[in-house]
């Protein structure tokens, strides 16, 4: 594809190789940092985003905050950059693909695999909350699923920003919408529970392979969100648990003081549940909570789409007014009130029933003229849509036409104290914010505004002024990363955060395998960061639980011939622990595919048990290139015949190398599953005839077993 940055080098150090991905504020570039000498991924802003100097100052802000966010399940973000008219932040370049092209891919998850990915998640807006950051846009296309199963969350701070715009691409806002929280939708406050109840409508998604709330248009989507019942979990696929059905609507509870409080209450509620697929929550997943309670006055963001256009709507009607389209979730929704009729007045009912008969004339009118469609109903339609589109044509006319060569001229207020400003009659068309800024300008005197000087503004516009507090900017702190504390002593760990002047907070857990008094894992986890005034916790071992009953073992699957990554995401979901994994030269027909395993296939094992995966490489054996044709050399008019033979296998599971030898020449080299038993091995060709072969068999295990036996060529 041309690009006109591909090629390009930002900062004499990031060097533009190829276009990644365009998203609606941004495009993605693959890069190469020369200075370090690695690839990153490089999100440059728009040109129509980038010429607005208001949204580039809050962009860098943003994401120089975001910045700060160092964990296993985010996206790192290196650094962010203004050069040559481009605003770009550098990131890392994840090798993976979106949780949507997955879901696209398989079509729903096991709900132990959606558990997997969900605590991953869970994890990293536990870390982003606890440094002030709600990402307000998760949802699957958001969310990178690497080689190894893990899962990052991306866009942390990006999407927020981008929520503030009005100018957000109209596709994007539709994207969003089905994972968009209630008091999103309403416009109300948000706190860090928005981000919980969009992660819930993402496990849903994972479990049934299916969205909550579905619509023809985004307000019927974001209105289904605000007061519909979407079916339960276990409703589409009958074998999710009902501990999983109660975390995925808890989550989803429109009212926020009735959802989790915090990511690490669901992540303990997921753990929990992994423990005990039995496990009851006793939650109530059978109606929507408060969330009808909704202000008549209130505005609906800007969501619905017409002709492409999007519009803002009048006051919104009180939910209960809302009927939802799908006839299951109108059934499950209670009623919200109960209309009171007062008594037919005399002669009343007569009427009733003569208007029920002209109803009932029309109606078989209308169905009579179905074919040719009712000139009345068309009329009435083509009226409603000349009048919406005269109401949105005013509203951007006078939006962005209206005023656009007029306003008021900002004045300069840089060097006034902001007290002065605030409270001066002569700036009484202006609403200011203030927000404090470290600065060795004089304390209370503005330092900076937004917009600048000579910027027109209509009246009554917010000017956000920034004044200074007097103080230095304290120097930056020196980074401390965590030490590894594993089966170390509990005091070790303690000296070592109390001489770098962090808390701790102490946990223990019963194990088998580290010493009573000794430290299991640390959160941060060895050699991440530990930031400013961060809790750090130690997970410290009380030994073997006496009363704990024999671990529960099951087999392990044979993942012969299985996609690696599946594999890994697989075993990893029951709990077991990838060890290690290794390439072979196989004929497999394709790369990545599971060739052998260690436990072989079929062996008890239990949670916490390593395993090893050996995949093939793409590459075939080298005997296998070989001359497989011993009569190449010999004359050419001498007859050549085909035979075979039937070959035993070894028991063990996995794949076994046969190779056989005629006159000293490899006639044949190739893989077999053992599960066969034995194989017949057709094709091959020699001088018409019986002649002696050798024939060796390597097993799984590398044991060697050879054959003597004799072929006749026909």
């Amino acid at each position: 594809m041309d690009d006109k940055y591909i090629g390009k080098l930002l900062d004499s150090r990031y060097e533009i190789l190829d276009i990644s991905g365009v998203g609606g504020m941004a495009v993605v570039y693959k890069a190469r940092d020369r200075a370090l000498n690695r690839y990153v991924a490089i999100k440059v802003l728009k040109d129509e985003f980038a010429e607005d100097e208001e949204f580039r100052r809050r962009f860098h802000n943003e994401s120089q905050t975001v910045a700060r966010l160092s964990h296993h399940n985010i996206v790192s973000i290196y650094d962010v950059s203004h050069t040559e008219g481009l605003n770009y932040i550098v990131m890392e370049l994840v090798d993976g693909i979106t949780l949507k092209e997955y879901l696209q891919k398989k079509g729903r998850l096991s709900w132990q695999e959606a558990l997997f990915f969900a605590q991953q998640i869970a994890r990293a807006l536990e870390h982003a909350h606890s440094r002030g950051i709600i990402h307000q846009d998760i949802k699957p296309h958001n969310i990178m699923i690497l080689r190894d199963a893990t899962a990052k969350v991306t866009d942390f701070g990006i999407a927020k920003f981008a929520a503030k715009e009005e100018t957000r691409v109209v596709q994007e806002a539709i994207g969003s919408v089905h994972y968009i929280s209630p008091e999103q939708a309403k416009g109300s406050t948000i706190d860090y529970r928005t981000d919980l109840y969009s992660l819930g409508v993402v496990m849903y998604e994972m479990l049934t392979g299916k969205l909550p709330f579905d619509g023809d248009n985004a307000l019927a989507i974001v209105m289904q969100h605000i007061s519909a019942m979407p079916l339960m979990p276990s409703e589409i696929v009958p074998s999710i648990p009902r501990g999983m059905n109660e975390i995925v609507m808890h989550a989803m509870c429109p009212t926020v003081s009735r959802r989790y409080s915090s990511a690490s209450e669901l992540y303990t509620d997921l753990e929990r549940l992994k423990s005990d697929p039995n496990m009851s929550f006793q939650y109530n997943t059978e109606t929507r909570g408060d969330a009808i309670e909704f202000d008549e006055t209130q505005k609906l963001p800007n969501f619905e789409v017409l002709n492409n256009i999007p519009v803002h709507h009048t006051p919104a009607k009180p939910v209960r007014e809302f009927v939802v389209e799908d006839p299951l979730a109108q059934r499950r929704e209670p009623p919200a009130y109960e209309e009171r009729r007062p008594a037919p007045k005399p002669g009343e009912r007569e009427r009733e029933r003569e208007r029920e008969r002209d109803r009932d004339r029309s109606r078989r009118r209308y169905e009579e003229d179905d074919d040719r469609g009712s000139p009345l109903l068309v009329a009435a339609a083509a009226l409603i849509a000349l009048l919406l589109i005269a109401g949105v044509a005013f509203f951007w006319f006078t939006r962005f036409w209206s005023g656009a060569t007029e306003g008021i001229a900002v004045p300069n207020f840089i060097g006034k104290v902001y007290t002065d400003v605030i409270n001066d009659p002569e700036y009484k068309q202006f609403q200011f914010v203030t927000e404090p800024r470290e600065d060795t300008a004089a304390e209370n005197t503005i330092v900076e505004q937004s917009p600048g000087q000579g910027t027109k503004v209509r009246e009554n516009a917010m000017i956000t002024i920034y004044y200074s507090t007097g103080k230095e900017e304290e120097p930056e702190e020196v980074e401390v990363r965590m030490e590894d504390f594993t089966e170390r002593d509990l005091d070790a760990a303690l000296d070592f955060l109390k001489k770098h002047g962090f808390d701790s907070k102490v946990e223990h857990e019963y194990n088998d395998d580290i010493e009573k008094g000794r430290i299991i894992r640390t959160a941060p986890s060895s050699g991440q960061r530990i930031m400013p005034a961060e809790e750090v916790l130690l997970v410290v071992s009380d030994g073997p639980d006496e009363d704990e009953t024999e671990s529960e073992t099951f087999e392990i699957t044979d993942y012969y011939k299985w996609s690696l990554s599946d594999a890994i995401i697989d075993l990893k979901s029951k709990g077991l622990v990838l060890k290690g994994t290794e390439p072979r030269d196989t004929n497999l027909e394709k790369k990545d595919m599971v060739a052998d395993q260690k436990p072989e296939a079929g062996t008890l094992v239990s949670k916490g048990d390593e395993v090893t995966l050996y995949y093939s490489s793409g590459k075939r054996p080298e005997s296998s290139t070989q001359n497989n044709n011993p009569t190449d050399e010999k004359d050419p008019d001498e007859a050549i015949g085909t035979g075979s033979v039937v070959v035993a296998l070894p028991p063990q599971p996995g794949e076994a190398k046969v190779e056989i030898q005629m006159s000293g020449n490899i006639i044949h080299s190739n893989f077999y599953a053992t599960s066969t038993g034995t194989v017949t091995i057709g094709g091959l060709q020699g001088s018409i005839g019986t002649h002696d072969v050798s024939i060796t068999v390597t097993g799984p295990d590398g044991g060697v077993q050879n054959y003597e036996n004799t072929i006749t060529f026909s």
